[in-house]
């Protein structure tokens, strides 16, 4: 995680750092068209095109429906293109915060986790494992209230010093049982139980 004295530093200076694969129910477009006129921190978010596609064409979709909402603030938004997924780690780690615009829920969400293992607060909505998944590391916004609310409250938060330190405290906490060593012990636990039983349906 990153140390206190520069997290402070990011909290009053440094961009939203955002990653997402180009996925339209990622909400990108929705959340950069609701992006208000007095806000003027930096806004950075990193577009990866998947090796897969609900439709043809979907991925170039959603990246033109975002370039088009970043001419909008050209001053504020930049998109970056994608970067290999070991850098993401480092790549929020320099952000005062991520954002996770999803509109249907995330079964897990990797990119907050990757936010919440190097002390970054996140925000979203409310919806599906995002929630449990943050806890108190970051402001969480009813879907219902739409992507204005969303960025209403993240102004709020980084404006917030006690409320924003307490996020980024707790935010590696959030993670730490989703290291590889507890997922290869779990799964090795589980997979010793498996053959056992199929050995004792199988011998009634």
């Amino acid at each position: 995680p990153v140390p206190a004295p520069e997290r402070e530093l990011l909290r009053r200076r440094a961009p939203v750092r955002i990653v997402s694969r180009a996925e339209p129910y990622k909400g990108l477009a929705e959340l950069l068209q609701a992006l208000p006129d007095t806000w003027t921190r930096p806004v950075e978010i990193v577009l990866a095109e998947a090796g897969f596609e609900y439709w043809q064409g979907m991925q170039s979709d959603v990246i033109e429906a975002c370039q088009r909402a970043a001419r909008a603030r050209p001053e504020v938004v930049r998109l970056l293109p994608a970067m290999p997924w070991r850098a993401v780690p480092d790549f929020l780690a320099g952000a005062c915060a991520t954002v996770i615009s999803s509109y249907e829920p995330e079964t897990f969400c990797n990119t907050a986790a990757e936010a919440l293992s190097v002390g970054t607060p996140v925000a979203g909505f409310s919806l599906g494992n995002l929630p449990y998944l943050i806890g108190a590391a970051g402001p969480l916004v009813p879907l219902q209230h739409g992507y204005r609310a969303l960025w209403d409250q993240l102004a709020h938060f980084l404006d917030d010093p006690h409320r924003y330190h307490a996020a980024a405290r707790v935010a590696p906490e959030r993670v730490r049982n989703n290291r590889p060593e507890q997922a290869v012990a779990t799964l090795l636990a589980h997979g010793q139980e498996a053959p056992n039983a199929a050995v004792r349906t199988h011998t009634r």
